[in-house]
């Protein structure tokens, strides 16, 4: 273990130590719907954790009582040798509890409908510590003897929203489902040492303009051909707009690409402080309109999941958070497509 132990805490509405707790994990049990936020390389202190909070807080409207938001103070522990380690304490503690009783499995959909309270929200390497987090879970669900397709539905149901993402490292071996935000203008993806290539060979087939397409391919050049599973279906492109906000789905992943988040086009969208707004719902005076669109896509995509946690809180069935519709549930990716449609188009609709 490190001698540096990191610590959770969470937001409380009260005006002590700047609306921030420190949680013991031995005595602390998710009720309720809860964001864990996973904030990146640097987050080392209680301030920096709860800045992440107030980000997520934000971005929650009328959902912000209702909620546990979770921040973690890495207190410089080492970024590589004790990931793992911290990694398996997370998961033992905030995520066990949820599909166990006793150290004995509970039943499936109990343990679904605990599971589902979770929603992740990872920053750059953040999304590094989500993947060690659920790698952790998913050997801790073995131990359980919970069986491998009760696994698979159980993992899918922790939501998980990245912004900034250095690495796609497993994601084609996790189940759950994941939004990621990325901006051309985000200096890290220009680190010549990743081997960051082109795989969505299927988007020639895909009737859009040479521009459309050209845009698409610079954006997705990210992908490491490596670590994801050679693509045989044609990707779903929800808008398609030159020098605008693309939505891509495939499988389990949605990728939100926009142009520059920031007014100045020179400045580096890395930051997730971005996406903050204000009180009055408007956006922060740095944001271009494509910030303020992907921070209303990703302020969609928090709540839909977490309105979700609370219908099946209330609910006796259990009610699976779904990217496309289901019956009279609407899905994620129309309403994150009406609002990209809203900013490619104004508010004209085009069938």
């Amino acid at each position: 273990m490190s001698k540096n132990k990191f610590i959770v805490g969470r937001r409380v509405p009260n005006n002590l130590n700047n609306q921030w707790q420190v949680l013991d994990l031995d005595n602390f049990k998710i009720n309720k719907p809860t964001v864990l936020v996973l904030g990146g390389n640097g987050t080392d202190s209680n301030m920096l954790a709860n800045g992440y909070c107030k980000i997520v807080s934000s971005l929650l409207g009328n959902f912000i009582n209702d909620v546990n938001i979770l921040g973690i103070n890495y207190n410089n522990i080492d970024e590589y040798e004790d990931l793992k380690e911290n990694a398996d304490i997370i998961s033992k503690k905030i995520f066990v509890p949820l599909v166990s009783k006793n150290n004995k499995k509970i039943d499936i959909k109990t343990a679904c409908k605990n599971v589902r309270n979770i929603t992740i929200l990872a920053h750059c390497l953040g999304d590094t510590r989500a993947n060690y987090i659920i790698e952790n879970f998913k050997d801790d669900l073995h131990g359980l003897n919970y069986d491998n397709n009760e696994i698979n539905l159980i993992l899918e149901q922790i939501f998980l929203i990245s912004y900034g993402i250095n690495t796609y490292a497993g994601y084609n071996n996790r189940s759950i489902k994941c939004l990621n935000v990325i901006s051309p203008n985000d200096t890290m993806w220009y680190d010549s040492n990743k081997p960051w290539v082109k795989v969505f060979e299927n988007l020639d087939k895909v009737k859009m303009s040479i521009y459309d397409k050209n845009y698409i391919k610079y954006l997705l050049r990210i992908y490491n051909d490596d670590k994801w599973d050679h693509i045989d279906k044609p990707i779903t492109i929800f808008t398609m707009q030159s020098s605008k906000c693309f939505i891509l789905q495939q499988n389990n992943i949605i990728l939100i690409a926009p142009t520059a988040l920031n007014k100045d086009e020179n400045t580096d969208d890395h930051n997730i402080k971005i996406l903050k707004r204000n009180s009055d719902w408007s956006i922060n005076n740095e944001a271009s309109s494509a910030g303020d669109t992907v921070s209303k896509l990703v302020a969609c995509a928090l709540c839909n999941s977490v309105a979700n946690s609370m219908l099946n809180m209330q609910s006796d069935k259990f009610i699976p958070f779904n990217f496309q519709d289901n019956k009279n549930i609407p899905g994620l990716i129309n309403q994150l497509e009406d609002i990209a449609h809203d900013y490619n188009y104004g508010n004209e609709r085009h069938l």
